[in-house]
């Protein structure tokens, strides 16, 4: 393993070498080494690709690694396009940053785990030190920094313009809240893969109704929310984004609220005209039913996800809800509750 890393600093340096006139700079970028070397092996020159960072020629080389991936030097890229770069040496990780940004990153040698939007991506390949300079496969500056990156032949070409992050407004209902120590979330508009997920750490803003801001243990289910989030979002299903505001537009008649996210199996309606509704899919707690029965009456609440209020006529057999309820349910199977509010999503 130790031969092969060697083999394959030679061949990066000596691909450096060619496309920079010869001059290698170390990863703390304080003194250039010149060498006279000038053969460089025909697999190295296959398989190294020129870099051009907002239009600037890059000294170092990027090459291909056994998996096909691209990669490319992290400080002289970052560098050029205006972010900042710092070396933690106890932890071999860099932190990247653009000042007065929320463009944020953390990279760890050897460890395919990268720091966005407040969560960690995978990109298929892991930060290499080769020769004390650390690289990162292309799609780091495109996946990670918001960067255009363009290959062409064995040319990569990245490109950043600092714009604002640009953010936008949604409303919902919370189904799910995540209180870990380390990771805090909340699910709205959907469980399991729909709807969308919102990281939320110390400088998300949460307000309630008042405008005064609280604390994230505020939220519960069955909150409807207005909120500020990232517009750069995860391909995952459910997508993630990071939430900059949270306001509680109309808080939980209990904070032990129930919820089950489905569709509705059945239609009840008594001789008296008392409208009920069973619903199956996923409980959005562990002490959520998957299947409920659920009373609808005058002091229910019905809404669209933009808390527009709609009629009970649109509760119909299939139509996909986010119910709420609770938090006292009869012992029957399924059980029985009281409908506190019913989101409907759609038929």
């Amino acid at each position: 393993m130790k031969q092969q890393l060697k083999k394959q600093a030679v061949s990066i340096i000596a691909a450096s070498m060619i496309l920079s006139g010869g001059a290698v700079y170390a990863e703390s970028g304080t003194q250039a080494v010149v060498t006279s070397a000038q053969v460089i092996s025909t697999e190295a020159s296959e398989h190294s690709f020129r870099v051009i960072a907002n239009d600037q020629n890059i000294a170092t080389a990027g090459f291909m690694n056994k998996d096909k991936h691209i990669m490319v030097p992290l400080r002289e890229i970052s560098e050029a396009l205006g972010f900042n770069v710092t070396w933690h040496q106890d932890k071999q990780s860099a932190e990247v940053s653009l000042a007065n940004s929320p463009i944020w990153t953390m990279v760890t040698t050897d460890v395919d785990q990268y720091a966005y939007n407040k969560m960690n991506v995978q990109l298929g390949a892991k930060p290499t030190k080769i020769a004390g300079k650390l690289y990162v496969p292309a799609t780091f500056f495109s996946e990670i920094m918001r960067s255009q990156v363009v290959t062409e032949g064995n040319q990569v070409n990245v490109s950043f313009q600092n714009e604002d992050v640009k953010m936008v407004t949604a409303q919902g209902v919370i189904t799910s809240v995540n209180d870990d120590e380390k990771y805090k979330s909340i699910q709205i508009n959907g469980t399991g893969v729909e709807g969308t997920i919102l990281n939320i750490d110390e400088e998300t803003i949460i307000r309630n109704r008042a405008g005064e801001q609280v604390d994230f243990s505020a939220l519960s289910l069955g909150m409807s929310i207005e909120v500020k989030h990232s517009l750069a979002m995860t391909m995952s299903l459910p997508g993630q984004t990071y939430a900059y505001e949270i306001t509680i537009v109309e808080a939980a008649d209990d904070a032990n609220m129930l919820g089950t996210s489905g569709a509705i199996e059945e239609v009840r309606q008594d001789d008296e005209g008392n409208l009920s509704i069973v619903v199956k899919g996923m409980g959005m707690s562990d002490v959520s039913p998957e299947q409920v029965v659920l009373r609808i009456d005058s002091e229910t609440t019905i809404v669209d996800v933009e808390g527009n209020v709609i009629d009970s006529d649109q509760l119909t057999k299939d139509a996909k809800v986010l119910a709420y309820y609770g938090p006292m349910l009869t012992k029957s199977l399924p059980p029985i509750g009281h409908a506190w509010k019913i989101v409907y999503l759609g038929s």
